[in-house]
């Protein structure tokens, strides 16, 4: 009998002198289970090509196979799992992630709106004072009704400037809102 590999398949050519049975016997107790079912049919082929008759036919060889596949099979049936020794920092930022809030914006609340905020009123005071002491110098010092309404608006305008900056602090804030969640999910 010879053996040699090729291609990863066991390639086994008949020998007319070989004892066959001892062989099948030999793989099996080695757990070759695929070198047993061919040598079966090896065996097969030299009892009906000699008229030998000391040994009948066998088709155990499907029940070879059948041992390779049971080897091969996990002993509980299913594979094992893999648990990583992460799996609760992995849970603990999943979960963060899902259970973030919902992205919500009030500007009362954010603190760059609240110095934006005392930045504009001062400047409208200072701009409100410079507008009063400009069209009163103009009237000889005294204030009038024109002059406290042209201070009024000079100081409106800064505040109206004040409310345009709302959009861009809400975007600012829902940028960084994405940010952190980006920050999250990388992690």
């Amino acid at each position: 009998m010879r053996l040699k590999r090729n291609e990863e398949v066991l390639v086994m050519a008949y020998e007319k002198d070989k004892d066959y049975q001892a062989g099948i016997e030999d793989a099996v107790k080695s757990g070759d289970y695929e070198s047993a079912a061919r040598l079966e049919q090896l065996r097969n082929e030299k009892i009906s090509g000699e008229g030998i008759t000391d040994y009948k036919k066998t088709s155990k060889y499907d029940s070879y196979l059948g041992g390779v596949q049971q080897e091969r099979k996990p002993s509980n049936g299913s594979a094992p799992s893999y648990v990583s020794k992460y799996q609760s920092q992995i849970d603990g930022a999943l979960n963060i992630l899902l259970n973030r809030d919902k992205f919500s914006y009030d500007y009362t609340k954010d603190q760059k709106y609240k110095q934006y905020e005392k930045a504009y009123t001062e400047n409208g005071k200072r701009a409100m004072e410079d507008t009063l002491a400009q069209v009163s110098a103009r009237t000889g010092g005294l204030a009038s009704s024109y002059a406290g309404a042209a201070s009024q608006q000079s100081y409106n305008r800064h505040m109206d400037a004040l409310s345009a900056k709302i959009p861009e602090l809400e975007q600012l804030a829902y940028s960084m809102y994405r940010d952190e969640g980006s920050d999250q999910r990388a992690n």
